[in-house]
Order: structure tokens, then C-alpha cells, then sequence
């Protein structure tokens, strides 16, 4: 390394023209995630020698092979490896100085563990994404990863957790019909809407992590907003009930109830609580009375719409942590959050049984279900993670599995909405990124992939998760790492084709701004 240069001439021919990407790696994750780590580093790379069109700058931490030699020697041969292969085969910039301030300074954005680094990234404006180490593919398909929908005149309208679209399916055909971008908040931005409801001629889109309540009349297909807050990262309304013109919304990380006017576009009245709610979305209505159950706890959350009134019924058992609730003629259907438990309660009696039915290797992480749909006497029951669907005969009181599916790679979600739509089921499984109609009379099962043509197709795909709107664009640009729009080839692309801004410098600068300023200034070639 040159005494008078910051960093070595060659280093500055690699660099210039061309996007930095910085890689941090740190001594945490290589010791939480070991060999998964060091295979999801070498698939890192593997992607990289994909994109020429820009640099990856990797730094790993100074102590990280000196700590997998004393702490983890078994994994010291196959670290080195990918090290000496990342040397030989140029993917990049090996960068085994000290010296922090450089790599961040001279990167145009980071991707890699989560760490005190980031901190420092995001303070100079820079877009984090966060690595995952369960990820070692991509979907090149289009992935829609359905969050709700509606059936109207055999048209489904849904929402996504990942694109801030607002899509019409042709229910007899699965074609899509319509992508209308939805004009507030992000286009990628994750759960901005996060569920739909249908009154009239309105579609209500009601807010997940965005500050609106949004109003599509499906006649003038005009977009109209209530702002109800401030953007978040957790989902403010998860379940809601629709009750005449109005629909109540229920907190999943809120402190009130809301109740919307559909037809007036705003808000009739707030019940606000004490606390911040985790109410489930897996709700139930009798009558004028909401049935709930705050994640975690061992109380079912009731609320009179009429009397707007609140109550808190106490279940007997006191160490289980509740996830859903039905209710079914005089008893409650538990479902246990991390258990594979299903029970029944009795409340005017104070008795509670376990219902049989599920296996013990049923896989119970999480949520257990994403939906309950009755059909005429049965109720069935979807998995967000595990792998059968069941069917509960209120008549009898049995649980029996309904429907097995094939096995998939564990967190992958199957299930993300099912609802009636007729005589019919309709179900959204993500895995496999396909409809699902189940016929009960019939007892048939049936799959659709969504039909999208080229052109619908190249609209989506050209949306950048750095489409920001004015006011979102103030926030941190921080994602996590997923198979999807915000998957490192994804990342890599939109960091490719955005411009260089110019670091703004205050009169006066920090030691750490003066470095930036520096070594900036060194790579511009006159």
C-alpha cells in the first residue's frame, strides 16, 4: 500500500465507474450460524461473479479467523478456502485493514450481518440490507405473497405484503386484470396495506406498516386517504369486522379500536386502551360481539360493538399462551401459540379438555394457522407453517386431517388467507405461490397459478425498492434479505442503476466526515 494514498492504486481502477458494494461480516453471526454462515458466504460470492456491473468491498471483522481457529477449528480449512477463492477468482475487494471509515466512505450502500456498523451507515444515509443466512436462492418468478383478498362478480381483488399494488384476478381464468399502483407510500414497501375489505362499491384497504386508511371506489377507480398515523415496521390493524357502512378495526401493535365510516371516508370513533394490543387476526363474531385473544396471553378479548363495551374473559388454565379463538355454541376453541394443542373451553361450566386430532409431529412454530373457514357444519383449518390442513366437525367434535401437502424447507410459509367465497374455498399458499379452491361437496382440491402477461410482468419487475414517496424517503433505508423483491440480485440491481448523490459536508466536520471527504476525493480521476 502506497504511504501517500489511502488505499492502493489498483484498488482505485476496481472502484472507479462502478457501484461499491460493502460486504461486513462479523465474528456474532459466524459463531451463532457457523457452517450455514460460511456456506451462505461462499453463495454471497457466487452471486457476485453474476454482476460485474458492481464491486463488492468484503471486510471481515479483524478477529474473524483468528476466532473460528480457537473457537470453531473444525470450520478453520473450509473458511480459508472461500477465502483464498475469493482472492483467485477476483470476485472483489479483500479488505483486511482496520481502518472502518474507509470501506463505509467509499461504499455506495452495505449489505451483510446486523452489527454496530450499521449504525454508522445509516447516519451517512446509505441503504442497509440485512443478510440472511436461510436464503441461498432466489425466486426469478414473480412472487405475490397474497396477504388478503375479496371476491366480487368473480373478480378477486388481493394485497401484497411486498409491492403496494392493489391486483384484480379473473376468478375463472386466473388472469390478472388489473395492477393499479397504489399513489401513497412505497411501491415495495412491505405490508403498507395490509388488509381489504369490500362495502358497496368501495374496496377499504386498511393500514399494515403505512399511515392510511385508503378508499378505492371501484367505479371511478379513484384512490381517496385517511392518514391515521405514522409509518411503523409492526402491522397496526390486523383483523377487522364489517358492521353495516362501517368496519372496526382491531389492533395487532396499536392502542385502539377504530371504527371507520366507509361512505363519509373517516373515522366515527376510537376506543383507545391503556396499552399497546397484540390482538390476533384470527377473530370471531356472534352477534354484535367481537371474540379475540391477545397473542401470548390466557384471556379472550370480547367487544360489544353496540355497547362499546370491552371485557375481559379470564380462561381457566393459566400457563398457556393463546393464539386464535373460535366460538362455537357454548364452548371456545383454543388454539395454543408454540404448542401442538388445540382446546376446548367451557366457560359457563369452567371446564377445558384437549381436542384429539392433531399428531405430534404436526409442526406447531409460530403460528400454527393462518385461517379458519366454516363451510355449512365444518370448519377448516389452514397452516401457515405446517404441512396438513384439518377439518373440525362442530356436529361431532372431531378433528381429522383434511388435506397433506408436500413437504417444504423449514420458515417457508404455506398458507397466508383462506376465506368463502360460495360454495367454495379459496386459499392462498405461498409456498408454492398458487390458488387453491376446495370444493367440500365435491371434496376436491384444486391449484392456479396466477396467468400475468409480459407486459404486466416487465410494469412490476422494473419497480425499485428505492421508489420512495417524499415524505417515506426521510426514513432509514433498511431491509432485510429475502427471496423476493428485496433479494440480493434484486439489490444489486437497484444499487446499479441509481445515481450517485453527493455528500452533503456541514461547515463543520467530524474527524469521520474529513476521512470520507478524503478518501472520496482520492478515487474521482481528473
Amino acid at each position: 500500500m502506497e504511504t501517500d494514498k489511502i488505499f492502493p492504486n489498483n484498488w482505485k481502477e476496481i472502484v472507479q465507474g462502478k457501484k461499491v458494494i460493502f460486504y461486513n461480516t462479523s465474528v456474532g453471526n459466524i459463531l451463532s450460524g457457523r457452517k450455514k454462515h460460511i456456506e451462505k458466504m461462499q453463495w454471497v460470492f457466487s452471486v457476485f461473479n453474476e454482476h460485474p456491473e458492481v464491486v463488492l468491498w468484503w471486510r471481515p471483522h479483524p478477529l474473524e479467523l483468528s476466532t473460528i481457529q480457537s473457537m470453531l477449528p473444525e470450520l478453520e480449512e473450509q473458511y480459508k478456502e472461500i477465502r483464498r477463492q475469493y482472492q483467485e477468482k477476483n470476485v472483489g475487494i479483500l479488505d483486511e485493514s482496520t481502518d472502518l471509515n474507509r470501506a463505509i466512505a467509499v461504499s455506495d450502500a452495505y449489505y451483510g450481518d446486523w452489527s454496530s456498523v450499521v449504525q454508522l451507515v445509516t447516519v451517512v444515509g446509505k441503504p442497509v440490507l440485512y443478510e440472511n443466512d436461510n436464503i441461498l436462492e432466489w425466486h426469478k418468478d414473480l412472487f405475490f405473497n397474497v396477504v388478503d383478498f375479496v371476491c366480487i362478480n368473480q373478480i378477486v381483488w388481493f394485497l401484497s405484503s411486498t409491492m403496494n399494488i392493489l391486483f384484480a384476478m379473473n376468478l375463472d381464468t386466473f388472469e390478472l386484470v388489473e395492477t393499479i399502483k397504489i399513489p401513497y407510500g412505497n411501491t415495495l414497501g412491505k405490508y403498507m396495506s395490509y388488509r381489504i375489505a369490500n362495502i358497496e362499491n368501495y374496496l377499504v384497504l386498511i393500514p399494515g406498516c403505512g399511515k392510511w386508511i385508503i378508499r378505492f371506489d371501484l367505479k371511478e377507480h379513484k384512490f381517496e386517504q385517511l392518514e391515521i398515523g405514522n409509518y411503523g415496521v409492526s402491522i397496526k390493524f390486523g383483523a377487522y369486522f364489517v358492521w353495516n357502512e362501517f368496519i372496526y378495526m382491531l389492533p395487532a401493535f396499536e392502542s385502539r379500536i377504530i371504527k371507520y365510516d366507509v361512505f363519509h371516508n373517516k373515522i366515527v370513533c376510537e376506543k383507545q386502551f391503556e396499552d399497546i394490543l397484540f390482538l390476533d387476526t384470527n377473530i370471531d363474531v356472534v352477534g354484535s360481539n367481537i371474540y379475540a385473544v391477545e397473542v401470548g396471553k390466557n384471556y379472550i378479548f370480547k367487544y360489544d360493538i353496540q355497547n362499546d363495551l370491552c371485557e375481559k374473559i379470564q380462561v381457566s388454565v393459566e400457563d398457556i399462551q393463546l393464539f386464535a379463538v373460535k366460538k362455537i355454541k357454548d364452548l371456545f376453541i383454543l388454539i395454543i401459540a408454540n404448542k401442538n394443542e388445540i382446546l376446548l373451553w367451557n366457560e359457563r361450566e369452567n371446564k377445558v379438555w384437549k381436542l384429539d386430532g392433531l399428531p405430534k409431529e404436526y409442526s406447531v412454530k409460530d403460528r400454527p394457522f393462518c385461517d379458519f373457514v366454516e363451510y355449512k357444519q365444518d370448519i377448516y383449518f389452514f397452516p401457515e407453517q405446517s404441512d396438513r390442513v384439518f377439518k373440525f366437525n362442530k356436529d361431532r367434535m372431531v378433528l381429522e386431517q383434511y388435506q397433506e401437502i408436500a413437504t417444504k424447507k423449514e420458515d417457508e410459509i404455506y398458507f397466508s388467507r383462506a376465506k368463502n367465497i360460495g360454495n367454495k374455498i379459496l386459499a392462498f399458499n405461498c409456498w408454492n405461490n398458487q390458488w387453491l379452491i376446495v370444493d367440500p361437496q365435491e371434496n376436491t382440491v384444486n391449484r392456479y397459478d396466477i396467468i400475468l402477461d409480459q407486459k404486466r410482468q416487465d410494469e412490476i419487475t422494473k419497480y425499485s425498492i428505492f421508489d420512495t414517496d417524499e415524505k417515506s424517503d426521510k426514513h432509514r433505508k433498511v431491509w432485510e434479505e429475502d427471496k423476493d423483491f428485496y433479494s440480493l440480485h434484486n439489490y444489486i440491481k437497484d444499487i446499479s442503476r441509481i445515481k450517485t448523490t453527493e455528500q452533503k459536508m456541514e461547515k463543520k466536520e467530524s474527524i469521520g466526515e474529513r476521512i470520507h471527504k478524503l478518501i472520496t476525493s482520492d478515487i474521482i480521476v481528473t
